[in-house]
């Protein structure tokens, strides 16, 4: 775990969770595993995160999912806006430019209590209650990645990001 300013972590044995905490405007606290989980081209790679944040606020980035410091997918909140983002490194320059805010989402949008077109299961997300945030990657250099939250034992999916037939290199360097 690496702290910066005065931020902590705190783990309950009880609970079996860490807690990670913010105070001021330039804190922050990474809690990352060190084990590389390999791709196997043909096999799409399943990624399962389990995780509570804060409400999203003003001036709070909260992040969640299969990403290192040059390629991967995560979910994000920033300030009060919920994103799924892919980081790519294909330039040679990481960038973070290939998001989709939640009222952009392709699937499932999570924003409603009761059924609509946009939001089928009727089920409003709410990350701080504890989630189950899924990622599966098709790698390939050109496939599909597909994110979600398990929902009663159901994977639902929020957003498909397409990459076949539309990009003119790889999506990302490689999958992670």
């Amino acid at each position: 775990t690496a702290l910066t300013g005065t931020a902590s972590a705190t783990y309950n044995s009880n609970a079996k969770v860490i807690g990670l905490g913010v105070l001021q405007t330039g804190d922050s606290v990474i809690r990352e595993t060190k084990c590389c989980y390999t791709y196997q081209p043909g096999k799409s790679l399943l990624i399962m995160n389990t995780f509570c944040m804060s409400e999203p606020v003003a001036g709070l980035r909260q992040r969640v999912g299969y990403f290192g410091t040059r390629n991967g997918v995560f979910l994000e909140t920033n300030d009060t806006t919920i994103t799924f983002v892919i980081r790519k490194n294909i330039t040679g320059v990481v960038s973070d430019s290939e998001r989709f805010d939640q009222s952009a989402w392709n699937g499932d949008r999570l924003n409603s209590l009761v059924p609509t077109p946009t939001c089928p299961s009727g089920i409003k997300l709410d990350l701080s209650k504890p989630q189950i945030f899924w990622i599966d990657i098709e790698w390939l250099g050109v496939g599909d990645v597909r994110c979600g939250f398990i929902v009663d034992g159901v994977p639902v999916v929020a957003h498909t990001f397409h990459n076949d037939n539309l990009n003119t290199t790889t999506y990302m360097t490689t999958a992670v």
